[in-house]
């Protein structure tokens, strides 16, 4: 009897130990993480806004002295440049005293969109007319021209060879000053919805190259306090 008392005494203690045990490990709240990778068949296609840096062209708005004295003080850096001289009558004699629309004065101004976008191809359609799915936007840099705003474009393909394709053309004959200081464009990839911010962020490309532009899309979600 002594024996199986003492058996089953061990054995209590054991059960008491055990769920101790568990006890601190449950209201510790342990976590488990498992990662589970999926590869859906259609993503959501970001907003791309691609810009000229030499927006204006240059035979639409002359190349006179005084048009060149404007233009530079409307830089960042205009103390470097000459001031406009405002009571030269050119300036009354071209309309700028007139009251006038900002958004009609810059599209007035800049290049023509179909010499700008030589080609455009998006999830392997080669039909695409540049001009419908390109929609004007008045940035900090002048006029950009933005894909996918609103975020309604999705995608069936992954890689740089079936994704969005664009061959442009910046028309460096008809460049005029530009705060840029130099030629090539500037592109932004960013969320659809949100205004591109086109002086903190994107990338500048030189004439004559090509540039590739990749991006990954990452969802984290978590559970809710407890096991898991």
């Amino acid at each position: 009897s002594c024996i199986w008392s003492f058996i089953i005494l061990v054995s209590f203690s054991y059960l008491v130990y055990t769920l101790v045990l568990e006890l601190e490990k449950y209201y510790s709240y342990p976590v488990r993480t498992q990662v589970v990778v999926t590869y859906p068949t259609i993503v959501q296609f970001p907003a791309v806004t691609i810009c000229n840096l030499c927006w204006r062209n240059g035979t639409k708005i002359g190349n006179s002295t005084q048009y060149r004295d404007y233009l530079s003080s409307l830089d960042d850096y205009s103390f470097h440049g000459r001031r406009p001289n405002w009571s030269d009558p050119w300036y009354e004699e071209k309309g700028f005293f007139n009251e006038t629309n900002m958004r009609e004065i810059v599209l007035n101004q800049a290049m023509d969109v179909s010499k700008f976008f030589f080609h455009c191809v998006f999830d392997n359609d080669f039909s695409l007319d540049c001009k419908k799915i390109f929609v004007p936007m008045i940035t900090h840099e002048g006029i950009c021209y933005t894909f996918n705003g609103n975020g309604k474009r999705k995608t069936t393909f992954g890689g740089s060879n079936y994704n969005l394709h664009l061959y442009v053309d910046i028309n460096t004959d008809e460049h005029t000053w530009s705060s840029a200081l130099g030629d090539g464009i500037q592109v932004l990839v960013h969320e659809p919805g949100t205004f591109p911010d086109i002086i903190n962020e994107g990338v500048r490309i030189q004439p004559g190259t090509s540039a590739y532009a990749e991006i990954r899309k990452k969802e984290v979600g978590y559970t809710e306090k407890g096991n898991s």
